[in-house]
């Protein structure tokens, strides 16, 4: 089921919360095909350490890696660009701020299975853990 799935996100500027989350859906158990990023408001430089790691280790896990820049437009906006832009027929649409379980994506395909003649939302909750942004 990898080659169905891209991972879609937007950020305008949350670096550290995206390398956290771009870890976790590269470390997925089953990973998906490939990782869509668009980068709104300020770019980070690309002599990003992290970000060209874990852009590496997507090529090494034969992941597509995908970059885009544009002008903010707003969420609804950037989430329907992710959407016209999927190379795949399915699209993992995420937030620049959640760390994923392991099996997150695999969950995703146990209910595509045991549903196959209906759309499937799987949605799952982000607890901010340490409590520190109330």
């Amino acid at each position: 089921m990898q080659e169905a799935v891209t991972f879609g996100v937007s950020t305008t500027g949350n670096i550290q919360g995206l390398l956290m989350t771009l870890s976790s859906v590269l470390l997925q158990e089953d990973p998906p095909k490939g990782i869509l990023l668009r980068f709104e408001g300020k770019f980070p430089g690309f002599a990003e350490f992290y970000l060209e790691q874990l852009s590496e280790l997507a090529r090494v896990k034969g992941i597509t890696w995908t970059m885009t820049v544009a002008l903010s437009q707003g969420v609804r906006h950037s989430r329907d660009w992710l959407l016209q832009n999927c190379p795949t027929p399915y699209l993992w649409m995420g937030d620049d701020d959640v760390v994923y379980t392991p099996r997150c994506l695999k969950a995703f395909w146990v209910e595509c299975a045991l549903h196959p003649s209906s759309w499937v939302y799987l949605s799952g909750s982000k607890a901010d853990v340490n409590n520190r942004r109330d």
